[in-house]
């Protein structure tokens, strides 16, 4: 099972970068719903455009899921707390190559 969150994982963060890959994200999706591991089970993906919150892809995202761990909960809540609703995240990339077009080749 592990192995199938870490290729979710993965796969999303390869759309989160390009709007253009959502209906590869629908089909790995359904893929991994698919899987004989969550015959009993139930996931939720939603996925937003950082920019603007209009949801990209979203799959049972109404559904109310208990979370893996309950100190994700309180991880989150203190960041909330303590940074506050408004907070973003700034995060640096670097690079070794050339990048045309928003493709990054290197």
């Amino acid at each position: 099972m592990k192995i199938y969150i870490l290729v979710l994982m993965l796969v999303w963060l390869n759309v989160s970068c390009a709007q253009t890959r959502i209906p590869d994200l629908a089909t790995a999706y359904s893929t991994f719903q698919n899987d004989t591991q969550l015959t009993y089970g139930i996931s939720s993906l939603t996925v937003l455009d950082a920019h603007t919150g209009v949801v990209l892809f979203s799959k049972n995202g109404t559904i109310g899921l208990a979370p893996a761990s309950t100190l994700k909960t309180v991880t989150s809540a203190t960041g909330y707390h303590l940074l506050g609703k408004d907070y973003t995240w700034e995060t640096t990339l670097g690079y070794n190559g050339t990048l045309i077009n928003g493709i990054l080749t290197g």
